[in-house]
């Protein structure tokens, strides 16, 4: 899952000539990576993508709607969401024009709320299309990157709980392999109380604590681990950390991991560039390592707002004597 487009980088080798000379160190070359599959809900704002992600929206109960709607639902809303279901599951087939023409026919002042969540639902396009099937995102030796750069966050909340929901289920049911799931910024996905609310929360928390018992592994990224929900922080085995020097993220850090000592803590706000300090199931102990330099291209750079200063140029020092030649001295 990845929010800033970051991942499609991936397929490229790096080009960076100063990590191409770093890479002599670890006896490594330049690659880009195949078997990798784009997936994103606009192929207009991320035209490099290989397909449009869809979702398949007959596969949605009322409890998934009511997850996934944007605007918090009144009771008689949902009295009003679940008849009109009970109508269009009965064709078979439909889609959220359906949905919407039904509830149109509702005598009920309550239904011009639910009309317009669900018409901001339909304007996002991730319902229209063939559905993506977990069978086409999970594959032994394939990379599926779900690119949501552009995508609003209430679309993107949305895309992750629809799919993380579907991934679950589809491996509890032994229809796809085992799978790593890596979820970018998890913080907006699975937020801390306080830090704001996400439809994706459940089932995250949901695979994070049992997710390893049906071959569904789970990797949460964050530069914020204070703003992300404390039982999905808790949860993770084994943690990787850079540099940290906001007390907050320590003290999220430090309340996930057991046996975290002050000294522990006054080295990871000292770590330096590129080195990380593990901990967790992987180690007896916490230790050091080095993080080698990407063989791929970086899709995450920061962009250069102010170019370097240029080295001033040395002028000539000129003397009286010189000035004088140059304005009376004769020429030859």
């Amino acid at each position: 899952i990845d929010p800033h487009g970051e991942y499609s980088a991936l397929k490229n080798p790096n080009n960076n000539k100063k990590e191409i000379k770093l890479m002599e160190a670890y006896n490594i070359s330049p690659k880009g990576y195949e078997n990798i599959a784009e997936y994103t809900p606009n192929i207009d704002l991320n035209p490099q993508a290989d397909r449009k992600l869809t979702l398949d929206l007959t596969q949605l109960s009322i409890g998934d709607y009511i997850e996934i709607i944007p605007t918090r639902i009144t009771d008689s809303q949902k009295g009003i969401l679940f008849e009109a279901l009970r109508v269009v599951k009965g064709y078979g087939k439909y889609s959220i024009d359906d949905l919407i023409k039904v509830i149109h026919e509702f005598d009920n002042k309550a239904k011009w709320n639910l009309i317009t969540s669900l018409e901001m639902i339909k304007e996002s396009k991730i319902f229209e299309g063939n559905p993506v099937r977990p069978q086409d995102l999970v594959k032994k030796g394939l990379t599926s990157i779900i690119n949501l750069r552009g995508i609003p966050p209430d679309i993107q909340d949305i895309v992750v709980a629809r799919l993380a929901q579907d991934l679950f289920d589809a491996r509890k049911g032994g229809r796809i392999p085992p799978l790593l799931l890596l979820l970018e910024e998890v913080h907006n996905f699975a937020p801390e109380r306080g830090f704001g609310s996400s439809s994706a929360t459940h089932i995250i928390r949901t695979i994070a604590s049992e997710g390893r018992k049906f071959g569904l592994s789970l990797c949460i990224v964050s530069q914020r681990p204070a703003r992300v929900d404390k039982s999905v922080l808790s949860q993770c085995n084994t943690q990787i950390i850079l540099k940290v020097t906001n007390p907050n993220d320590m003290r999220a850090i430090s309340q996930s991991i057991e046996g975290f000592s002050a000294h522990l803590e006054e080295e990871i706000m000292q770590l330096q560039p590129g080195v990380a300090l593990v901990v967790g199931d992987v180690a007896e102990q916490p230790i050091f390592v080095d993080v080698r330099v990407k063989r791929s291209r970086h899709g995450g750079t920061s962009v250069e707002l102010v170019r370097k200063p240029r080295k001033k140029q040395t002028k000539t020092a000129m003397t009286f004597d010189s000035i004088w030649k140059r304005m009376f001295s004769k020429k030859a």
